[in-house]
């Protein structure tokens, strides 16, 4: 990174005159809370959008080829938004009505509420078709289109982003159930956790194998009376699982009232490591997955616009 620097006097003058500029420069303009959440929301749509763009490593000749078919999917799509708000104001009227008698103390028909709920039902399946066939279409279109290592990075960017996903919820849901490392999905975690702390020194280092084996999806899980023996050798394998070794013997090294506080944090974090491990993928999951990341992602309205700039860049 290349520095700039100033003669001291030349810095001394830029020093004097700061005030001045900053006097004479507009105010910035008060950003309302509304719009600086639209922004951010914005932004970080535009940063999980980019993510994916690389994750696939589309060339320019491949996404010219996808512009014309997400142009026409987006397009669609709001077709269909558009008729389902056309066919909800229409009823507004009545419903109105129906309200204005509510507050009279009146009786009203729930006819209205009916219509709408039908009106809703109706065209939300007509969007979720459309959305599906265009999937299917999509899915083809790339069958013939992405390379086997592109295909391959698709089905890993899936993952990856399914796994960021589910383990944002399920931090959520730990988070505004009180954090309690005994209830909800960090309990299993925190269990293997106070596992690998109770095991004594003669049984810590298998024990700590097992568990960062059985995170990885490399073995079977233990029965009755039955220990695992999965300790992989290969050093892909020994890679996946460094950090959550690490973070297993960090665990257990903890004063007991220091990881007490920390309990679920550290399940947490456990359960975001063994997200991210990868292993062996189910076909199944990873195609669930690849559907859930084009709907998501390539449906997008802001993907177009990710998409040239991608290309302005590949240029």
């Amino acid at each position: 990174m290349m520095r700039r620097w100033l003669p001291m006097g030349a810095l001394a003058a830029a020093l004097a005159l700061a005030p001045s500029a900053r006097a004479q420069s507009p105010p910035a303009a008060a950003v309302s809370p509304e719009t600086a959440q639209a922004q951010a929301v914005e932004a970080a749509e535009d940063l999980a959008l980019a993510r994916v763009l690389a994750g696939l490593r589309l060339n320019r000749s491949q996404m010219q080829r996808l512009l014309p078919f997400l142009e026409s999917t987006q397009k669609e799509i709001r077709d269909a938004e558009a008729a389902a708000r056309a066919a909800l104001a229409g009823l507004q009227p009545r419903l109105s009505e129906t309200r204005a008698a509510l507050i009279a103390g009146q009786s009203p028909s729930t006819r209205a509420e009916g219509q709408i709920a039908e009106q809703v039902r109706i065209h939300t399946g007509k969007i979720r078709q459309l959305r599906a066939d265009r999937l299917s279409s999509l899915r083809r279109t790339l069958t013939g289109l992405l390379s086997a290592e592109q295909q391959t990075a698709l089905g890993e960017t899936a993952r990856s982003l399914d796994a960021r996903d589910r383990s944002a919820r399920i931090m959520a849901r730990v988070a505004a159930g009180g954090r309690d490392g005994d209830r909800g999905p960090a309990a299993g975690m925190a269990r293997m956790l106070d596992r690998a702390r109770g095991a004594s020194d003669a049984e810590y280092a298998q024990e700590r194998l097992e568990i960062a084996a059985r995170l990885a999806r490399m073995g079977p899980r233990r029965g009755a009376g039955d220990r695992e023996e999965a300790v992989p050798t290969d050093p892909q394998a020994q890679a996946r699982l460094a950090p959550v070794l690490a973070l297993i013997d960090r665990t257990r090294q903890m004063p007991d009232a220091a990881y007490q506080n920390s309990r679920t944090d550290l399940a947490m974090q456990l359960w975001a490591q063994r997200a991210g491990m990868g292993g062996e993928a189910d076909p199944a999951e990873t195609s669930e997955a690849i559907d859930e990341l084009l709907d998501r992602y390539f449906f997008s309205p802001r993907m177009i616009g990710a998409m040239r700039a991608r290309m302005e860049q590949t240029k």
